[in-house]
């Protein structure tokens, strides 16, 4: 490849919907840049044929191998738990996500001697990390030396990437390809995909060098619990969002709808949008509860 490269990390659904198919993508395809674009490896022959063009490849993201590097080394566990439980903070804002996961992983941990220890050695670290910034920077700075993303260098030298988009601040697999993209001199843009991403997810394992948030509530947990500074990051809006507002979508009459669904325009209508059954499976005993308190007339 000639000129400057892109690699976007868009390997989960919510940064497919966001990135990919979204202005951001459609933008920097049309800027005539290079774009390598990674997902889950499964998934490579179909988006390949379905965005891939002149300028756009499509590589996989190497995901179980990452995946089974980060869950079957302890020592990677070790790291990951200690930033499940970890947070910067202020006398205003705390993040109390870190208290609930550090509550239930002590309701649930196993008694036996051994894993019961290893378990208050983190939970001893992470509190450390909580109450210096110092400490924070360590850990992360350990992790990233120890676990430093060399299996995806291959890519690296072969595309010599100028900017990685990345759809996170480096929690699950991500910290090991933005640690490779630091290694190689290349600019890290994280794009937060999620609201709940700056604050139900972990301490952020990579150092990105400008950050996307949605709005203000989210750059500042980004600055606050992540120690990221206030001066790189940007509050851009929704990306996937945006055609609701650009006139892109034009919502169907009332009476169309209710045509298409077989519905009745004399009965009033509750519109319940379900999330993932697999991991709501608890949404369908509100549909049992609203039911059951319907009086029919």
């Amino acid at each position: 490849m000639s000129g400057p490269t892109i690699f976007i990390s868009a390997y989960r659904n919510f940064s497919i919907r966001y990135i990919l198919y979204s202005d951001i993508f459609k933008v920097l395809k049309e800027s005539g840049l290079e774009i390598v674009i990674f997902v889950k490896d499964k998934d490579v022959g179909y988006y390949q044929e379905k965005l891939g063009s002149e300028n756009v490849t499509v590589v996989p993201i190497l995901y179980d191998h990452v995946m089974n590097l980060l869950k079957s080394n302890r020592l990677s566990r070790f790291f990951v738990l200690i930033r499940k439980f970890m947070s910067g903070s202020t006398s205003e804002q705390v993040n109390v996500t870190d208290k609930a996961r550090l509550y239930q992983y002590t309701k649930e941990i196993p008694t036996r001697p051994v894993t019961y220890l290893k378990f208050q050695i983190i939970r001893f670290l992470a509190t450390v990390g909580n109450r210096w910034l110092a400490a924070r920077r360590i850990l992360v700075a350990l992790e990233s030396r120890i676990f430093n993303g060399r299996i995806y260098n291959k890519y690296f030298f072969k595309h010599n990437p100028q900017i990685l988009i990345i759809s996170s601040l480096g929690y699950m697999i991500d910290p090991y390809l933005m640690r490779a993209a630091k290694r190689f001199g290349c600019r890290i843009i994280s794009i937060v995909h999620s609201w709940d991403n700056t604050s139900g997810k972990d301490y952020r394992g990579g150092e990105p060098n400008y950050v996307i948030a949605w709005n203000e509530i989210m750059k500042k947990e980004i600055n606050i619990f992540h120690d990221f500074p206030e001066e790189r990051i940007h509050v851009g809006g929704v990306a996937h969002w945006d055609f609701y507002f650009n006139n892109r979508i034009r919502p169907r009459q009332k009476e169309d709808f209710l045509k298409s669904y077989g519905l009745s325009e004399n009965r009033k209508i509750i519109f319940y949008g379900l999330s993932n059954a697999r991991w709501f499976p608890r949404s369908f005993d509100v549909i049992e509860i609203i039911l059951k308190e319907i009086t029919w007339i």
